[in-house]
């Protein structure tokens, strides 16, 4: 590893020249990059403890998979259309650790959101009828207009009416009722998913930007993929240990023959404590992203604004295709991420199940996380990319054909390619034929494309898929369209042969 001093990021301790008593203890550890791996680590974390089970949470709250679709997918619609320009902001203003600290203090606001989030009311079963429901609906307004024109034109005209047509009506507004309140539910997720990541988005490109930044001034960008496997760590960890906590704890008595009501609400406060911890390591992180400044005038009148570096890089056609696979990627990732435990549930899998899959995800991760700067050497940026798409249409053409829910813990260790290695590829590809002056623009654009827009049009488009065709046509028409994106990135790069990849 090349050391250039004064070139490392300012707010990172550097590996001191002088011997030190720990250094015998430590000796396998780089301290320059500690803060990039803590931030990595508590950062996922915090998602890990509560995206996984956000489905479960949504298919718990009574809303369809549509709804749940949109919900989740509002949120990278809107990182794909404001993380850039919050990174171009940091970019000019040089404020990005002001920036930093903003969107996470939205994260935060975010969770507690969610937390207030009113949960549907226990239901007693008796006789197949809900007595609650029927309550709530006699004290109803309109339920006492009815059965009064029901008396009335039974006293009218003769004709007798069961005591269960009476309860069939009282159910039916209740159900009413019940359809309002899921309503409501939904705009309230809804706004508060919209308002919190509009500003919560450029936390995490940010902190990529900045970790980039330091390997890139150490000539050791791809060693990128040892430093994001602590995030892999932190996401299988949380996503674990909130799991199983949360898997025995019920909202609601249990009742024979009806489903018990999970208890996530642990998941948001370890989520919320996980993301300020992630906030207080990532200020160690230094935000200069265009880095030291340079002593002579022509440097600084030759440093372009992210804005015109975007322009110039996507306007070649290799980086226009290697974007569309990223959007397919992105899209893949956020179907499955969505809506695989939807269809688990559905297949009556095990609650245990939705903590051990993410167990083995992280496994799988770190694995490739670790090997991937060896990969990368050794294959090249563009053979790993090829080698994600290949993973995805395996994996998504397992899904379509496998019945036994426990099938799938083994399978889903496919994703250490498809989501570890293909993020890998993606930011080291980025980082090889990056441009001067605007590394968090790029990264902003990066993080959009997939993490935006990418898992955005994944959940909304899985969502209404899911509801209208099922599980199984979903699943075959993103492997058929992997098919199409992998043909398609061969050709170009076949053709254009202007980047670098090792």
């Amino acid at each position: 590893m090349s050391n250039e001093g004064n070139n490392s990021c300012s707010n990172l301790d550097d590996a001191s020249d002088k011997p030190d008593d720990n250094d015998k203890y430590c000796k396998c550890i780089d301290r320059k990059y500690i803060a990039p791996k803590v931030f990595y680590f508590f950062y996922f974390a915090g998602l890990g403890a509560v995206l996984p089970y956000l489905p479960l949470f949504y298919k718990q709250l009574g809303l369809p998979a549509k709804r749940a679709g949109i919900i989740s997918g509002i949120q990278p619609f809107v990182s794909f259309l404001f993380t850039p320009l919050w990174g171009a902001l940091a970019d000019k203003s040089k404020k990005g650790k002001l920036v930093f600290i903003i969107s996470f203090i939205a994260l935060v606001a975010v969770g507690i959101a969610f937390l207030l989030t009113p949960m549907p009311p226990c239901k007693d079963e008796v006789d197949g009828e809900s007595r609650r429901e029927i309550t709530i609906a006699r004290n109803n307004s309109i339920v006492d207009k009815i059965s009064q024109i029901i008396a009335e034109s039974q006293e009218r005209n003769g004709w007798p009416v069961e005591k269960e047509d009476q309860i069939n009506l009282l159910t039916l507004q209740s159900k009413q009722q019940g359809r309002d309140k899921e309503f409501n539910v939904f705009l309230y997720l809804l706004l508060v998913s919209l308002v919190g990541t509009l500003f919560s988005c450029p936390g995490l490109a940010l902190g990529d930007a900045a970790a980039v930044c330091l390997l890139r001034r150490n000539n050791d960008v791809h060693k990128y993929g040892k430093q994001k496997r602590w995030a892999s760590i932190g996401w299988g960890l949380a996503a674990f240990t909130f799991g199983a906590i949360v898997s025995d704890k019920y909202l609601c008595p249990f009742v024979p023959g009806q489903k018990r009501t999970i208890d996530y609400s642990l998941c948001f406060y370890g989520s919320i404590t996980l993301k300020l911890l992630a906030l207080f390591s990532g200020l160690r992180l230094d935000f200069d992203m265009n880095g030291h400044k340079d002593d002579t005038e022509d440097s600084t009148n030759n440093k372009q604004s992210g804005v015109k570096a975007v322009i110039r890089v996507v306007s070649r056609p290799p980086y226009l295709a290697f974007f569309v696979i990223v959007l397919y990627s992105g899209m893949t990732f956020g179907m499955i991420m969505g809506f695989l435990f939807w269809h688990l549930e559905d297949c009556s899998a095990p609650q245990i199940m939705f903590s051990i899959i993410p167990v083995v995800r992280c496994i799988a991760d770190v694995v490739v996380y670790t090997v991937s700067p060896h990969i990368i050497t050794k294959i090249g940026v563009l053979n790993l990319i090829y080698l994600v798409l290949v993973c995805y249409v395996t994996r998504l053409a397992c899904y379509v054909f496998i019945t036994n829910p426990w099938c799938f813990v083994a399978l889903e260790l496919l994703s250490g390619i498809t989501s570890a290695g293909g993020w890998a590829g993606f930011v080291t590809y980025i980082a090889y034929n990056s441009v001067e002056g605007a590394p968090a623009t790029l990264q902003g654009m990066l993080h959009a494309a997939y993490h935006g827009v990418g898992h955005g049009l994944g959940r909304v488009v899985g969502g209404f898929l899911f509801s209208n065709l099922g599980a199984q046509a979903t699943f075959s028409i993103f492997g058929g369209l992997g098919i199409m994106m992998l043909i398609m990135f061969v050709a170009v790069n076949k053709i254009f042969k202007d980047i670098k990849t090792k």
